[in-house]
């Protein structure tokens, strides 16, 4: 092979490579990006200091549960069924608060029925 060919055969190699190099790069770029978005805690009420747990609340639960838990928000008249008075968690279990099963509920390992059908 000539000093030519091997010229004009790596120039084809190169370019049959450049829309994968691209491709992998934008796929990379995408990735980061959406890495980064959703390790991001919800965007802040603004006027409110909240912590991100009752930022969450605020904005996935309280429709349903009201912003204090008692069942009694802006969507619950709407609802079939109900959402739970979340102050009487315990009472309704005999006096035992069950953290980790409302841990699961909370970080979605566990979807109740309802929320499962909302989602």
């Amino acid at each position: 092979m000539t000093e030519q060919e091997r010229v004009v055969n790596h120039t084809d190699r190169r370019k049959r490579m450049r829309p994968w190099s691209f491709g992998s790069g934008v796929v990379g770029c995408l990735l980061v990006g959406m890495t980064l978005v959703a390790a991001q805690p919800p965007p802040g009420i603004p006027g409110a200091t909240m912590s991100a747990g009752q930022q969450y609340f605020v904005r996935y639960c309280s429709a349903c549960h009201g912003m204090t838990g008692r069942s009694d928000g802006p969507a619950a008249p709407a609802l079939r069924i109900p959402p739970a008075d979340l102050t009487r968690i315990a009472q309704r279990r005999g006096g035992r608060f069950p953290v980790a099963e409302i841990v699961a509920v909370i970080d979605g390992r566990t979807i109740t029925p309802i929320c499962a059908r909302i989602s």
